[in-house]
């Protein structure tokens, strides 16, 4: 890209249009309740900024040393209407559990109870 020496452009280096969408990056480390567990899946509660009510994506630890479990955000819903709340419902489908995530979410499930056969 040829350097133009404009008048109103003071910039020091080269700057780029970029058009159409771009991925972004955002980490932000929050406790959630956990409010049902299925194998497929799961329900936290947990406040969100209002800026990222449109999450997507989520990484999500379900105890401290467990593994990481990769998830699809599939709704997030507040918990009230009204505007001042910042909690969520955040519904999350676990993308490709690794043997061990399983075998851990699988161990939760039977101590809660719920090895009954309605596992989802």
């Amino acid at each position: 890209m040829p350097s133009r020496n404009r008048l109103a452009d003071r910039r020091e280096n080269v700057r780029f249009e970029t058009t159409g969408q771009l991925w972004a990056d955002r980490y932000l480390a929050s406790p959630a309740v956990l409010r049902n567990l299925g194998l497929r899946g799961a329900l936290i509660e947990t406040r969100l900024p209002p800026a990222m009510n449109a999450i997507r994506a989520a990484q999500v630890a379900l105890r401290d040393g467990g593994p990481v479990l990769n998830a699809i955000v599939r709704h997030v819903t507040p918990v009230t209407s009204a505007p001042e709340e910042d909690r969520h419902l955040v519904g999350l489908e676990f993308v490709n559990p690794s043997p061990s995530a399983r075998a851990e979410i699988d161990a939760m499930l039977r101590a809660a109870g719920n090895a009954s056969g309605q596992r989802d």
